[in-house]
């Protein structure tokens, strides 16, 4: 009996029945570890997301390159432009960033705005160029 039990004593593979340990979450960030496996706990660790009515982000994991998009809804007004704190800061690096006018109603006449400015890891500048009125501005920035 001891004998057929301790064939299962052993480490497990992908094509051997035997014994695994569950991975440490350094060593699931790491990615480098084939021998131990993954929790649901640990392979979700650092995935987060909220969505708000004006406001949204979702991160992922150092293992999945540890990018943050975070996107919403901010009102500029008129021939101005509006600095403003995004919902997360970035830990080290805004990338880019881009927003449109969500305003209804525009034609070639009706100008949009211009483009947004990351500025520092947790705010973004939108310049709204149409003197006529404010305009509500979708934006996207990414970082990580």
């Amino acid at each position: 009996m001891l004998q057929a039990l301790q064939q299962f004593l052993v480490q497990a593979t992908e094509s051997f029945i035997g014994l695994a340990k569950v991975a440490t979450q350094p060593q699931v960030n790491a990615g480098t570890d084939d021998t131990s496996f993954v929790t649901p706990k640990k392979l979700r660790f650092g995935f987060n997301f909220a969505f708000g009515t004006t406001s949204m982000y979702m991160t992922f994991p150092s293992w999945l390159g540890g990018w943050i998009f975070q996107g919403g809804f901010y009102d500029v007004a008129a021939s101005a432009t509006a600095t403003f704190t995004l919902g997360l800061a970035f830990p080290t690096t805004a990338l880019f960033s881009i927003c449109h006018s969500m305003t209804l109603g525009m034609s070639a006449s009706y100008p949009s705005g211009s483009g947004s400015v990351p500025v520092g890891l947790n705010q973004l500048s939108i310049q709204n160029l149409y003197s006529g009125s404010s305009l509500r501005f979708g934006y996207i920035a990414v970082g990580r």
